[in-house]
C-alpha cells in the first residue's frame, strides 16, 4: 500500500482558506476525508492539485470564482438574527 494520492483512494486533508487579501476565513482543526477522483467532493482543480502527493504534502491551490462557485451575487445574500437560527 502506498501513501500517494490518487484515484479512488480515500484521502484525509487539512486545509485553511485565505481571502484575498491572505486573510485566515476558514480552517480545519481534524483532517477531513473525501473519495479522491470521485469528482464529488472537492473542486476539480484542487484534486488535480493533489493527485500524485503523498503524505505530509503542502499544496497551494488558487481558485478564481469560476473554478469555485462562481462570483457573488448580491441578490442571493441575505441579513437575519441568530435569534431565528434554530439551536
Amino acid at each position: 500500500m502506498t501513501d500517494i494520492v490518487e484515484k479512488n483512494k480515500i484521502v484525509a486533508v487539512a486545509y485553511t482558506l485565505l481571502d484575498e487579501k491572505g486573510g485566515v476565513f476558514e480552517y480545519t482543526d481534524l483532517p477531513v476525508s473525501y473519495l479522491h477522483g470521485s469528482g464529488r467532493d472537492l473542486f476539480d482543480k484542487i484534486e488535480v492539485a493533489l493527485n500524485g502527493h503523498k503524505v505530509g504534502d503542502t499544496v497551494e491551490v488558487t481558485l478564481t470564482p469560476a473554478e469555485g462557485f462562481g462570483e457573488h451575487d448580491a441578490d442571493l445574500t441575505f441579513t437575519d438574527s441568530l435569534d431565528n437560527v434554530p439551536a
